[in-house]
């Protein structure tokens, strides 16, 4: 699998300000039409057993004018639907010229999201009501795909429809909060964190000076696995800057965020506490300036250079 997945929209939508990086969610433009015969799903040929790289061979070049898919194997497993996180094995092929531009093959199940904010819209559309465990053949045209820009990196072009065949492997839904049992802080001085409908964690900041140093400390011990570098997570987010109090970043009321654990996507003080976390914990970060955005603050969430944040964060899931 490439560093970048295809299926993903441009790159991982992750968390926003409390990320190193991120991008827009907006849909694609649309491509100009093109003259290209239209082909079906049945002009294609897919081989191979369930699990393993399949073969796909197409009458070139391949061209469809909406997303549309076929069940090459049925699954008996629980149905995708919006909100669940899925692991899955795929391959990516350029309908003009045939050649394949991602596959994860080859390594371990593709962990993802299942909504629409973190896949190309086809291929979030085409999964929706399969079940898992089938193997199923994806067309998707570039309205659908990567539109009018299409994705040079990965030799997409503005009127290339894409071919995927996807093996779904796995999927559970997320915990809404963190569930648990308390734990009470032994320092002194720290935010006090309580919950309120639905989980949702109300932040108190104390009075006086914030910590000088960082400061990790779970308030809820989840009892799921813990989680592991390198896996991506799913987790709510409540952020807030100490002086002033004032709430900068929240996922909650919304979908919670995704992201890779200890690899440099989130900020390195998320990286250092939330490795080794049990699954459903609640654990508040107070970081001092020079581990949270620097010198140079975050002067579009309005934080400061010198600003101490405090970050709640609920680990809901992992994969």
């Amino acid at each position: 699998m490439s560093p970048q997945p295809w299926i993903a929209r441009v790159v991982p939508l992750l968390v926003g300000a409390l990320l190193v990086t991120g991008c827009a969610t907006t849909a694609p433009p649309k491509p100009p039409p093109t003259t290209a015969r239209v082909t079906t799903l049945d002009d294609v040929r897919v081989s191979g057993e369930q699990g393993d790289k399949p073969k796909i061979d197409f009458p070139k070049p391949f061209v469809v004018t909406s997303t549309d898919k076929r069940i090459l194997h049925q699954g008996d497993g629980i149905t995708l639907s919006e909100g669940v996180n899925i692991r899955m094995h795929y391959l990516g092929v350029n309908g003009t010229d045939g050649k394949e531009f991602d596959t994860s093959y080859g390594s371990k199940a593709h962990p993802t999201a299942f909504d629409p904010e973190s896949l190309i819209p086809g291929f979030f559309k085409a999964l929706v009501g399969v079940k898992v465990g089938a193997r199923v053949l994806i067309a998707i045209p570039p309205e659908d795909g990567y539109g009018i820009k299409g994705a040079p990196a990965a030799g997409i072009g503005p009127t290339d429809t894409l071919l995927f065949v996807v093996d779904v492997t796995s999927a559970r839904k997320p915990l809404t909060h963190a569930e648990g049992s308390k734990v009470t802080p032994k320092r002194k001085n720290l935010p006090t964190v309580t919950s309120g409908k639905g989980g949702r964690p109300r932040v108190g900041i104390p009075g006086g000076a914030p910590p000088t140093s960082l400061i990790v400390q779970p308030l809820i011990k989840g009892t799921g696995p813990k989680v592991v570098k390198g896996q991506t997570i799913t987790v709510h987010l409540l952020g807030l800057v100490w002086s002033g109090k004032r709430q900068f970043e929240s996922s909650w009321g919304g979908r919670p965020d995704n992201f890779r654990i200890g690899v440099g996507e989130a900020l390195q003080a998320l990286d250092i506490g939330l490795v080794g976390q049990p699954i459903g914990s609640r654990v508040l970060f107070v970081i001092p300036p020079d581990q949270g955005f620097g010198a140079e603050g975050r002067p579009s969430e309005g934080i400061k250079g010198t600003d101490t944040l405090v970050i709640v964060v609920d680990i809901l899931d992992s994969a």
